[in-house]
C-alpha cells in the first residue's frame, strides 16, 4: 500500500523526468539546426543537405505540448495551495530539483538528445525515400561535429532547466501569491461582465426615472369621486 510519502516521491521523480524530457527535446531540435548550419561551413559533404526536416516540427510540437501540460498542472497545483488546499507542491518541486541536479540533468539531456537527433534524421531520410549510409550520416556526416554540438547545447539547456527548478522551489511562496492574484483578477473580470452584475450595478435613480416617465405617458390618475 502506498503511503503519502511514497506518492510525493513518485510525483517528484515524475516532475524531474518530464523536465529532463522537455530539455532533451529542445536540445535535439536546436542541435539538429546547428549541425545543419555548421555542416554547410565545416564539412565537405553535409548529409543534412537536400533533405526536408519535418521531424523538427514534430519534436517542437511535442515539446510545446509537454511544456504546456506541465505548466498547466503546476499552475493548478500552485492555485490549490494559494487557496488553502495544500498539496505538497513545494516539497515536490524541491525534491525534483534534487533529483534533477545540474550534472544529472545535463548528462541525461545529452544522452536522450543524441538518440533523438539520430531518430529525427532517420525520419527525414525515410520521408525522402532513402536510407542512412552510416551512423555519421545521422549527425550531419561527422560524429565529432554532431556529438560536440549536442554536448554543448545539452549542457546549457540541461543546466538551465535544473536552475529553473531550483529557482521555482526558492521562490515558491512568491509564485503562490502571484497565481492567487491572477486567479482573483480573472474571477473579478468574469464577474464584472456577467448579466447579473450588470443588473445589480444599474443605478436605482435611473430605474426610478424610468418609472416616472412611464407614468407620465399614461397621464394623471383619475380624480377621486365622492358620492
Amino acid at each position: 500500500m502506498r503511503t503519502r510519502a511514497d506518492v510525493r516521491v513518485f510525483r517528484a521523480i515524475a516532475l524531474a523526468v518530464v523536465c529532463i524530457l522537455i530539455a532533451a527535446s529542445l536540445t535535439a531540435v536546436i542541435s539538429h539546426v546547428l549541425i545543419d548550419a555548421l555542416g554547410d561551413v565545416l564539412l565537405a559533404h553535409d548529409s543534412y543537405d537536400r533533405l526536408g526536416h519535418a521531424s523538427r516540427s514534430i519534436v517542437v510540437g511535442a515539446s510545446l505540448a509537454g511544456f504546456a501540460g506541465l505548466i498547466g498542472l503546476l499552475v493548478a497545483a500552485i492555485g490549490a495551495d494559494a487557496f488553502g488546499t495544500r498539496q505538497g507542491t513545494r516539497t515536490t518541486i524541491v525534491r525534483a530539483a534534487r533529483f534533477a541536479s545540474p550534472v544529472t540533468t545535463a548528462m541525461a539531456t545529452i544522452v536522450l538528445a543524441t538518440v533523438a537527433v539520430a531518430l529525427m534524421e532517420v525520419v527525414d531520410v525515410a520521408r525522402a525515400g532513402s536510407t542512412l549510409h552510416d551512423v555519421a550520416a545521422a549527425f550531419g556526416g561527422s560524429l565529432a561535429l554532431g556529438f560536440g554540438v549536442i554536448a554543448v547545447v545539452g549542457s546549457v539547456v540541461g543546466g538551465a532547466v535544473s536552475a529553473l527548478l531550483r529557482r521555482s522551489a526558492l521562490a515558491y511562496e512568491t509564485l503562490v501569491g502571484s497565481v492567487r492574484r491572477l486567479i482573483l483578477a480573472i474571477i473579478a473580470i468574469f464577474a464584472a461582465r456577467s448579466p447579473l452584475a450588470s443588473r445589480e450595478a444599474r443605478p436605482h435613480g435611473a430605474r426610478s426615472r424610468t418609472i416616472v416617465r412611464r407614468a407620465a405617458k399614461r397621464g394623471p390618475p383619475p380624480a377621486p369621486t365622492f358620492a
